[in-house]
């Protein structure tokens, strides 16, 4: 939105308006600004949610730029991303009420202006299975065309912005996220501005894409296009339909081009400040009429004059003639970030868009998760006269619409295809679908009752819409708990306060439950550990605000289940209090009072129950144990997380806790926000501590993944986005990935198949992570595979609590294995997986003292070195061992000798890794050049000198020091001396690498390890692995032999090692992707992975789209010429077992550039490694343009040649050689 704030601003338009209207009225074309302005200033985190806003969109941009190259821009995917739209003519039966026609004439005028730039809008016609001519509300609004609704309204139609809200209500029946919604009125004012003042138009930004004013309001008479619809009503300034294109440009994201006046001035700033588009000349205030060419109003660097055509500035309209590049950027990241569901393809099959002169390859499929061997109907957007053509991604093809397909096998994902063509063009459209092999699943978590009449059934292996709620008319809400036996029966169910046994016959309409339907999280079924077939219900009130603590408070009531059939106790509503004298505040009976949210895990003779305590304004975790000997106050714990509308989640593996706020509260004399914190969680004594502060929004659900290892959470109002924290990042809090922009408030559970759940609020349909345990990057943000095509219900969903299940699950918790988690670099804390009271460590470690061994249920250790330790753990009998690779261990290679004679230059290289540093320094000479890098030349002076090696991983504090001496040696007899040693290191398969060193000079040549595995089995290699028949201890021996050109050395070393695994199998498990860049030549270079464990056999093959394919993991392609090309990728994978697995994954790749002649020019340079045994690594580079067919012949200086880019060579003795 736009206000024409200044003089200059509007003259032209004023003088305009002074000769057709002697009013002089004064016309704003946009009032966008002005309305942020008021929106600020009533509300200060207006202000922080677009300053977050612009952040988003600018790395957005700034990152596809990054990928891409110079050259690279943002593309809708082959055919234009199709906005649906609605319009209401809001009118009192003068010229405002304008025809049909002239709507239509402005939607052809936008769709011209937009065609360059892959976004298309497009009236709807349906709201799912309902025709929008149906729709009846408001009363008396009328519809002829679909998509264009007329409503007679004196009052709504003499618009001020101040009475946007009843405006827009009109409305509410076609929500923002599914329609573009534009207002056509008579007038719009502002009491900002002076009577006689006119605005054109304005429009929200996508920022506040979920609130019920989103849309564009228009004047009439600025709405149209007078060449196509005659019209006589638009005014003389704004007949071409311009004004719209540049509203659109704020739904889209854009900024007018002086925002901020001369700010952004340069290429580091122009992302950040002004316009936040960097190809956009700052301007410093709006330009009016048509400024003559050269206009230039800041002087930035590079100083380039005004875009006077720009459609986000002031100028007449008949000078705006266009976006820039970078703005076309920014609108598509908008769409992408804020407005993905829009242009969904389901959503345009539910909007029923009607496009004239376009194709549409949208569709749905019946089930997005369906198991092998069922069928899946694929149905699109009908259009007529075009043929369907579909991929269904295992590779199998069809055409028709709809059609039905049967997967044999599993995808997941698999890539569905479909490319609409009417015989001279075409367009195709991708969705995903996850088939999977479903084994059963028998669960007491098998069984969901949740939201509003929501319900599903996991045991064939995949979730299934379960109705019994829906029909027995039992409503949940959000204090949703669900009971089912072992086998995966349904026992009963509750919402806090009705209880339904499993025919969904309520079973305590005499003694309602005290907790409350709205209570988040507020109510946990837990078996009786004193009474097989008794279950406790604990209950917790619901809150509405700060100070609402719900005075019923903590209890607990009692369900006895006998032969299946569930009925209530004697014990019901039972007051918990807490222990007398520590300050709690009180509720009814006096119960324990506080937030919403309750949460349960086992613990070695019971359960911990968690919930949340008051004392005055500090918030308490509060922990009781309950056991054979019952329910007890356990301990507290003080959280900086403030408000009642608590949610509390424990980690599957029972090491951490989360508690998360959707309160807001603004006490004097500033505000404290509700937010999201983790906590250490000793799942043996029921402790917590080290609270971390995740974020401080206003957070509704959450949810550990499977493996712990992340953490997902959204949001309230502002935050309805889906965040992603790894809880293992160095900074956690700093890890946060927006995975997707929900536009929803919703609750998150895993299921019992290991993915997570999420309700959605109006929709039928559930949302999904299917992949939860992978970690999402800024380049990558859904790499978790969220989609909204989740199991459907047969009504709408709300907020909608999911089943608070025990979480901790005693299979993870106590599984006989040890944790190791490390806090610096040699300091690790240490989990036992043992259900014990006491316990006895033992960490490998003799050189720490008495330090080597503790009682501690979860100890710290500091080890003496780097190394590899074996750690042990007894508690109640039960012995487990793990082995710990602790440390850095710096390297160095290259030759310890040198002939200062012939050349006193050598090249040292390390085994240095990413994120961490190296320094360098050296006795008996220098180093020629940096002394940081992973490898240096060094020049010596004198010798025998020294080089050292410091390696330092900042990330751990580790730190490793190695030194090696440098001798010289001119041609004299190599000493034949040998020290060998070697490391190993175990995987997640039991999979043990060695690595071993000679320890003998560099001059020896013909060096051979030859490995004696202490299982009957041997090997060869300085680097090598081996697989172990089983757990045991085996003696390691690993020989060297050498030549020093007169005689033969060798040398024998033997280790005691303890494996404590066996051979594992290898998961065959894909998950492939790729990325590309495309090179000045219009090279495409593309980069594949598999996405599985490095354990299997991978083959990449690739289908570029036009009819030519290719195989290996990064290979380049040269397409034809310009256009969209669906390029596959296939993964073909086989584990040591002989499993084999296939994934497929297709993207549409625009090509926008023609492949020109290859320059023959070549520049060609070499680099070299040499290693311990005097094996020299040569690193070759034409200099040529990539699109050049290169070979290498190499000439050694010694008489011999090589080939290839990468040759390996061994000279045959130490001197000067030229290497040509």
């Amino acid at each position: 939105m736009l206000l024409l704030f200044y003089l200059t601003g509007y003259l032209t338009f004023a003088q305009v308006a002074q000769n057709r209207q002697p009013s002089k009225e004064v016309v704003h074309q946009c009032y966008t600004d002005e309305l942020i302005r008021h929106m600020e200033a009533s509300d200060p985190s207006v202000r922080k949610r677009l300053d977050k806003m612009d952040d988003n969109l600018s790395k957005a941009v700034e990152q596809f730029l990054e990928k891409s190259g110079n050259n690279g821009q943002l593309k809708s995917s082959g055919a234009n991303l199709i906005i649906p739209v609605v319009v209401y003519v809001v009118h009192q039966n003068g010229p405002e009420n304008i025809s049909d026609l002239q709507v239509t004439s402005q939607i052809d005028a936008l769709n011209n202006y937009y065609d360059n730039y892959g976004i298309r809008f497009c009236l709807a016609t349906t709201k799912g299975v309902t025709p929008l001519q149906s729709i009846t509300t408001p009363t008396g609004i009328t519809s002829a065309t679909p998509g264009i609704f007329h409503y007679y309204s004196p009052t709504l139609t003499n618009h001020n912005v101040s009475q946007q809200a009843a405006l827009t209500a009109i409305s509410s029946v076609l929500p923002s996220e599914k329609y573009l919604r534009i207002w056509v009125v008579k007038g719009i004012t502002s009491n900002t501005l002076p009577p006689g003042n006119k605005i054109l138009g304005y429009s929200m930004l996508p920022e506040f894409a979920a609130s019920a004013t989103d849309g564009i309001v228009m004047s009439y008479d600025a709405f149209g296009d007078v060449a196509t619809c005659g019209c006589t009503n638009l005014a003389p300034y704004s007949q071409l339909g311009r004004i719209l294109v540049h509203e659109a440009g704020h739904y889209l994201g854009l900024y007018h081009t002086f925002q901020d006046g001369c700010m952004g001035m340069t290429p580091s700033t122009c992302l950040f400040q002004g316009d936040r588009v960097c190809d956009t000349p700052p301007v410093a205030a709006p330009n009016s009429g048509c400024p003559g060419a050269g206009w230039n109003t800041c002087n930035e660097s590079p100083n380039l004059p005004d875009d006077i055509n720009n459609y986000m500035d002031y100028v007449h309209e008949s000078c705006m003639s266009g976006f820039t590049q970078g703005q076309n950027d920014r609108m598509l990241a908008a769409i992408a970030l804020y407005r993905s569901e829009l242009v969904s393809s389901a959503n345009l099959v539910y909007t029923g868009v009607n496009c004239t002169g376009g194709l549409l390859a949208d569709f749905t499929a019946s089930n997005y998760t369906p198991c092998t061997g069922s069928s899946v109907t694929f149905t699109a957007v009908s259009i007529p006269g075009v043929t369907y053509t579909w991929d269904f991604g295992d590779g199998t093809t069809a055409s028709g619409n709809p059609i039905s397909h049967t997967y044999t096998s599993a995808y997941s994902p698999a890539t569905v295809v479909l490319t609409v063509s009417d015989g001279v063009n075409s367009v195709s459209g991708t969705q995903l679908v996850f088939a999977e092999a479903c084994p059963p699943i028998l669960s007491d978590q098998g069984n969901w009752y949740f939201s509003t009449y929501g319900g599903l059934n996991f045991a064939g292996g995949a979730p299934v819409y379960s109705n019994g709620s829906y029909v027995n008319n039992n409503y949940i809400d959000e204090a949703s708990a669900v009971l089912s036996d072992a086998s995966g029966n349904l026992l009963f169910y509750t919402n806090g306060v009705r209880v339904w046994r499993n025919n969904h016959s309520q079973i305590n309409s005499g003694n309602l439950l005290l907790g409350n339907t709205s209570s988040r999280s507020g109510a946990v079924i837990v078996p009786d550990p004193a009474n097989a077939g008794q279950y406790y219900i604990f209950t917790k009130p619901g809150t509405n605000s700060m100070n609402d603590v719900g005075m019923d408070g903590f209890r607990y009531s009692k369900v006895q289940v006998t032969g299946g059939i569930a009925s209530m106790t004697s014990s019901v509503n039972v007051p918990i209090a807490p222990p007398a004298g520590m300050g709690y505040d009180l509720g009814n009976n006096g119960t324990l009072v506080g937030g919403e949210g309750i949460a349960a895990a086992y613990s070695c003779n019971g359960y911990w129950i968690f919930t949340s305590g008051k004392k005055g304004n500090s918030n308490y975790i509060v922990v009781y144990s309950l056991t054979t000997s019952g329910l007890a106050y356990h301990s507290e714990f003080q959280t900086s997380i403030i408000g009642n509308q608590f949610t509390i989640d424990i980690a599957p593996n029972g090491t951490k806790l989360a508690v998360a706020s959707g309160s807001a509260y603004y006490p004097t004399p500033g505000p404290v926000i509700s937010g999201l914190a983790v906590y250490d969680l000793n799942i043996f004594n029921g402790t917590l501590s080290n609270e971390l502060v995740l974020n401080q929004r206003r957070i509704f659900g959450l949810s550990f993944s499977p493996d712990s290892r992340l953490i997902y959470s959204d949001g309230w109002n502002n935050d309805r986005k889906l965040f992603q924290h790894d809880l293992t990042d160095p900074s956690p809090a700093a890890s946060e990935i927006m995975v997707a922009d929900i536009n929803t408030t919703c609750e998150i559970q895993r299921g019992p198949d290991n993915k997570l759940y999420m309700t959605r609020i109006g929709s039928q349909y559930m949302q999904v992570i299917h992949k939860p345990n992978v970690r999402s990057s800024v380049s990558n943000p859904n790499a978790c595979y969220h989609t909204f095509n989740g199991p459907q219900m047969q009504a709408n969903l709300s907020y909608g609590g999911l089943p608070n299940m025990i979480d901790a699950n005693q299979l993870s918790v106590f599984n006989n294995t040890i944790t190791a988690t490390q806090i610096s670099c040699l300091t690790y804390q240490f989990s036992p997986g043992i259900c014990s009271n006491t316990f006895q460590w033992n960490f490998g470690d003799p050189a720490s003292g008495t330090s080597n061994t503790s009682s501690l249920a979860t100890p710290v250790h500091v080890f003496s070195g780097p190394g590899t330790y074996t750690v042990t753990v007894t508690g109640n009998g039960t012995t487990v061992t793990t082995t710990v690779q602790i440390g850095l261990d710096a390297e160095i290679y290259g030759s310890n000798t040198v002939c200062m004679s012939t050349n006193n230059l050598s090249n040292l290289s390390s085994n240095l890794q990413p994120g961490q540093t190296a320094v360098w320094t050296v006795t008996g000479g220098g180093i020629a050049g940096l002394n940081n890098q992973s490898n240096v030349d060094v020049i010596w002076t004198s010798l025998p000198g020294t080089v050292t090696l410091t390696i330092t991983d900042p990330a751990t504090g580790c730190v490793s020091v190695e030194t090696i001496t440098v001798i010289e040696n001119c041609g004299e007899a190599c000493p034949c001396e040998l020290n060998p040693a070697f490391k190993f290191a175990i995987d997640e398969f039991c999979n043990v690498a060695f690595k071993a060193t000679s320890g003998g000079p560099s001059c020896l040549q013909n060096v051979t390890y030859h490995w004696d595995f202490g299982d009957g089995t041997t090997g060869t290699g300085n680097l090598t692995s081996h697989i172990f028949p089983g757990p045991g201890v085996y003696v390691v021996c690993l020989e060297v032999t050498a030549s020093n050109g007169t005689q033969i050395c060798t040398k024998k070393i033997c280790k005691e090692i303890f494996i404590p695994c066996g051979p594992q199998g290898c998961p065959c498990d894909l998950s492939p992707n790729f990325q590309y860049n495309v090179t000045a030549n219009c090279t495409y270079q593309f980069f594949g992975v598999s996405g599985g464990p490095t354990c299997l056999n991978t083959i990449y093959n690739w289908d570029f789209g036009d009819g030519t394919t290719g195989t290996g993991a990064n290979p380049s392609h040269v397409f034809p010429g310009p256009g969209v090309y669906v390029v596959c990728l296939e993964v073909i994978a086989t584990n040591a077992q002989g499993e084999e697995c296939r994934e497929k994954i297709c993207k549409e790749i625009f090509v926008n550039c023609e492949t020109q002649p290859c320059p023959c020019d070549l520049s060609p340079s070499f680099q070299y490694n040499v290693t311990a045994d005097c094996n020299f690594q040569f690193f070759g580079a034409s200099g040529g343009p990539t699109c050049l067919n290169v070979s290498y012949d190499w000439d050694f200086g010694d008489g011999t040649t090589g080939t290839g880019q990468n040759p390996t060579h061994v000279f045959p003795g130490p001197g000067g050689y030229v290497v040509c």
